[in-house]
């Protein structure tokens, strides 16, 4: 009889032991992480106009540029760099990640045609896509499932602040000296970050080693895959979220330019106020999820499903009300109550991915999550806009961005379902 080796021993899956002092600062290191993440993923969006006028691209173009080259990269190599995230050296995985996604930022204000812009954000998603699964990982080592919510919702509220900073600086910096200047001073700081990671941050795990190509990419990962797919609490939550981020990020990535040619903004306005408002919702929402996970988490684990159910419904009316409205003000309302209720369902979803994977796959179980939104609904979600936008508009003009933003609801009723069906087998295959 053959004997499969599994992926960790205890000796290798053991961790170090940590003063609250260096936890607290680990964490500080990790939002900062997500926060530069953020920055470099969301200043794109705030410059599409001059992008556009700059190269005359389509809309369609500029969807592909701005969802697809980034997220088709983003989201593959995630897998590969979330086996390593679970094997070995996470802080050497955050240095060369963080270092590369924020040098290739760097390098999208110094493109000089289309496709050269292509290519960079190309190689921000082949950066990023390593970010994320290291990032958490180490941070369900410092902090339990039950009882780090909290410490989860601080590292997703420096996304919404690098999101804040993301759009409004780099609106601002764009209107005073160009959208190029804005790329390059939003991406330069994340190389010095990657230096302190390097220099400062340890490695929770006791016994660190490169993982092999089998462990990787071939028998160990698909063993580790097949594992994590076979609980159908864990397929169905991922494909409700999925089904979920093709409306957040298709419209999310779209509501600037909304606000430019819907209301007639011009760039630093727009960025200025949208990003205020999401950066306070997102914050709050996020930091009072967090609270919630916790108590989700003594409670009833039930209710990390059914929490961003009720979330979800609630935001069917609002994103409507959003796109039909002609008051400026309230849509800047509703924009913040839509972003408080994502931000509240936010760190459940993450705790309930973590608690069904489990200690040895918790950083492949978050980077599949991370894969198929970011894929589906970063890549798609913004083509699809963008390219109904594009047909629509023969027949309504500017108005056409806004119909186009309206049909990403018919997409909540169809999570609302996948959830419920996550929901059903929930408490025999969640991990303590």
């Amino acid at each position: 009889m053959t004997t499969i080796k599994q992926p960790h021993t205890d000796t290798e899956s053991a961790q170090l032991s940590f003063s609250q002092g260096y936890k607290r600062y680990a964490l500080f290191l990790l939002v900062m992480v997500s926060i530069f993440n953020a920055i470099d993923k969301t200043v794109f969006s705030a410059l599409l106009e001059p992008i556009k006028v700059e190269f005359m691209l389509s809309d369609l173009q500029l969807g592909i540029v701005s969802g697809l080259a980034f997220s088709l990269f983003y989201a593959t190599l995630g897998l590969p760099f979330a086996r390593w995230a679970d094997l070995g050296n996470r802080r050497t995985l955050l240095t060369l990640t963080v270092g590369f996604w924020s040098f290739m930022t760097v390098l999208t204000g110094l493109a000089q045609n289309y496709w050269q812009m292509f290519l960079a954000r190309v190689g921000v998603g082949i950066g990023e896509g390593g970010g994320h699964p290291a990032a958490l990982s180490m941070l369900s080592d410092l902090y339990s499932t039950k009882s780090g919510g909290l410490a989860i919702s601080l590292f997703l509220i420096g996304g919404t602040i690098g999101s804040v900073v993301g759009l409004a600086g780099g609106s601002f910096i764009a209107g005073e000296w160009g959208w190029r200047y804005a790329l390059v001073l939003m991406g330069a700081p994340g190389i010095l970050l990657a230096l302190l990671i390097r220099l400062t941050m340890k490695e929770p795990r006791k016994v660190c080693r490169f993982p092999n190509f089998s462990e990787v990419l071939g028998k160990g990962f698909m063993s580790a895959s097949r594992t994590l797919f076979s609980k159908n609490s864990f397929f169905y939550c991922i494909i409700g979220f999925t089904v979920f981020a093709v409306f957040g990020q298709g419209s999310g990535q779209w509501t600037m330019s909304y606000l430019i040619r819907h209301f007639e903004l011009d760039l630093a306005q727009a960025g200025g106020s949208l990003g205020f408002v999401m950066g306070v919702s997102g914050v709050l929402g996020m930091l009072f999820g967090g609270l919630i996970s916790n108590f989700i988490g003594k409670v009833n684990v039930k209710w990390y499903i059914y929490f961003p159910i009720l979330v979800i419904i609630l935001l069917i009316p609002i994103t409507v009300a959003i796109y039909i409205s002609s008051s400026l003000s309230l849509v800047y309302w509703m924009l913040g109550v839509s972003g408080t209720l994502v931000g509240l369902m936010t760190p459940p979803i993450f705790a309930l991915v973590f608690g069904i994977s489990g200690v040895t796959n918790k950083a492949l179980g978050i980077a599949i999550l991370g894969m198929l939104a970011t894929l589906v609904g970063g890549g798609l979600g913004p083509m699809i806009i963008g390219g109904i936008s594009d047909v629509l508009s023969n027949y309504y003009g500017d108005d056409a961005l806004r119909l186009a933003l309206l049909t990403s609801v018919l997409f909540l009723p169809l999570s609302i379902l996948f959830f419920y069906l996550a929901s059903r087998t929930l408490e025999q295959e969640f991990e303590n």
